[in-house]
């Protein structure tokens, strides 16, 4: 049969197409390729505006220093502070971790399982790798520790372990830490350190081989801040610290008319400025059936109290007390002036403060022998010391009454924001309870209208311990049966 010169043989279903239908199909394939192109194009271009756009740096790192306890198992996560990720690797580039610690070189994680012996800190270098290229050192101090009872849990051994800087040229979320090395620089202008055990000095690295300093320089009214000095940690104690002068951007932070002073070491005092953070450890009780009610389901009066074996200064930090672990918990941030002293409380949701004193906070704080009672009645939160009352407000709305909240467990020093570094609200910050005191005491059930007396605790206790043993982690309760044990957090 003749073929029609109009039609085309279609070997795709045996049949044919017209002419005018090849060319239509031809158009529209030739219209998809040059779409086609043209994408490519566009990803092409997108491909290379993002190289030519996109920054990729080296890993940046940091650990917490590592005090692992005999006889325990933990794991700690490394710190990212800056760099391209994925990380492809980690490795320890100087010094060895303790028998029983590990490094994983993917994930960067140190774990441990450690035994009964002690072993004094050591320092160990780390680095971080990614394609394009390996961190600077990060040295990490290692070190296990036999538990040295109420000193540890009250966080009384290390104290403003860390501070937080809110000033012009400062970073409010980064956290210096105070450095083994104490002393002062000659003056403003003079960087040489005076070696001088009642002035800490803190500092942070900014992961580009520079460190920002809190400093006390010789003659001056004011701690400064320092930014961007070379002068590595490390070498303090050689004298190598030339830089830390007013050459660098600084800032005037707290004056030394505010100082606090423990034990015959200054630390700088200005809650508009200075914000302290303190080592993690804390009290855990538990969630025995007989603390039931207690800062949770019923709405019942409770009341709790303590006695001060080290003054409460006034330096701006702001000490949690108990709390339902994730909820209800309630303290107090007494800071250098009464614009800076406030009742401070909260749940897993909010937090808030009163700042009105019913009674004026002594100038000098409050000293160590001192009785601290505190009380819940009617929805009021009271916080009395010696007797006198310095602080009543309706926390009521801040309890958590859900009928889950016996279920959590009672802690005694950190709160829901305890780690909380983005908190710029000066009113509300905190960190953990710091300050050894002994003979901590519950009233599940009543607010006790007495103090404790040294000797017997107010009528209504439901719980108490004595918290004689400045060893172990283990404290043994001296009303009721609950055992109270000391706990850290590791972030």
């Amino acid at each position: 049969m003749a073929q029609d010169q109009n039609t085309i043989p279609d070997k795709s279903t045996g049949g044919t197409v017209t002419a005018a239908e090849f060319n239509e199909l031809k158009n529209q394939t030739n219209a998809n390729a040059s779409d086609a192109e043209s994408r490519l194009g566009n990803v092409e271009a997108d491909n290379a505006w993002q190289l030519s756009t996109d920054v990729f740096t080296a890993p940046v790192i940091a650990y917490q220093p590592i005090t692992a306890e005999v006889n325990s198992t933990g794991s700690i996560n490394p710190i990212i502070v800056g760099g391209t990720t994925p990380f492809e690797s980690y490795q320890i580039s100087s010094s060895s971790l303790p028998s029983g610690f590990s490094l994983n070189g993917a994930t960067g994680v140190i774990s441990w399982t450690t035994g009964g012996s002690t072993v004094s800190p050591v320092n160990v270098g780390i680095t971080a790798t990614n394609p394009v290229g390996t961190s600077n050192e990060y040295v990490v101090a290692v070190s296990v520790e036999a538990p040295t009872g109420r000193t540890q849990y009250t966080n009384d051994e290390n104290l403003y372990a860390g501070v937080r800087i809110s000033t012009s040229d400062s970073t409010r979320s980064q956290v210096l830490l105070k450095q083994t090395f104490h002393g002062r620089t000659t003056s403003t202008s003079n960087g040489t350190l005076i070696e001088d055990a009642a002035y800490p000095i803190w500092a942070a690295d900014n992961g580009n081989g520079t460190w920002n300093y809190l400093i006390f320089p010789t003659g001056y009214s004011y701690y400064n801040f320092y930014k961007n000095s070379t002068t590595d940690p490390s070498d303090l104690a050689n004298g190598l610290a030339t830089d830390i002068t007013t050459s660098l951007t600084y800032n005037l932070v707290s004056p030394t008319s505010q100082n606090v002073v423990h034990d015959g070491v200054n630390y700088p005092s200005d809650l508009s400025d200075i914000h302290y953070f303190t080592s993690r450890y804390f009290l855990r009780i538990g969630s025995d059936a007989s603390l039931n009610g207690f800062l949770g389901k019923g709405g019942s009066d409770w009341s709790f109290g303590f006695r001060l074996q080290r003054a409460w200064k006034l330096d701006g930090l702001g000490r949690p007390m108990f709390a339902r672990e994730g909820r209800t918990w309630q303290g107090a941030a007494l800071g250098h002036s009464a614009t800076y002293q406030n009742m401070i409380f909260g749940n897993g949701s909010s937090q808030s403060y009163d700042s009105t004193e019913v009674t004026a906070i002594p100038a000098g704080g409050f000293a160590a022998g001192s009785y601290v009672r505190c009380t819940y009645v009617g929805g009021t939160f009271n916080i009395y010391v010696d007797g006198v009352k310095y602080y009543d407000y309706s926390i009521s709305s801040y309890v958590d009454t859900a009928s889950s909240s016996d279920l959590l467990d009672v802690v005694f020093g950190k709160s829901v924001d305890s780690d909380d570094l983005t908190n710029t609200n000066d009113s509300y910050d905190l960190s953990y309870w710091q300050g050894e005191f002994d003979r901590l005491w519950i009233a599940a059930a009543t607010a006790a209208s007495a103090d404790d007396n040294g000797t017997a605790y107010p009528t209504g206790t439901t719980h108490a311990w004595d918290m004689t043993e400045l060893t172990g982690k283990s404290f043994a309760p001296s009303v009721g049966s609950v055992t109270m044990v000391g706990d850290r957090t590791i972030l």
